[in-house]
């Protein structure tokens, strides 16, 4: 199966989706290492659409110049971020805020 980059000005809708340069660097990496042809889709447009995002986090990030230490850097910082994340959302199916 191949696929086929699609121009984003064509596009009549665009979502933005906000991402800090860690997320986009651990995301970039995961999907740069994800073998596609493995990936379980319903539909082939689904692969697309992970092509299409590893294409335009390729271009945004700029690879070339990260190391695997980079990566390693960005994915502990999103570590410690992640219990936070966890913690606020127990708090929302309790009911609780402290």
């Amino acid at each position: 199966m191949s696929f086929v980059p699609i121009d984003p000005t064509s596009a009549v809708d665009a979502v933005v989706l906000p991402l800090s340069h860690d997320e986009a660097l651990v995301l970039l990496d995961w999907l740069v290492n994800l073998d596609l042809e493995a990936v379980p889709v319903r539909h082939p447009a689904e692969k697309q659409a992970l092509l299409e995002l590893l294409l335009r986090l390729d271009a945004q990030v700029a690879p070339a110049t990260l190391t695997e230490a980079d990566v390693e850097s960005a994915r502990r910082r999103l570590g410690q971020v992640q219990p936070e994340i966890d913690r606020a959302a127990d708090r929302r199916e309790t009911g609780t805020d402290g």
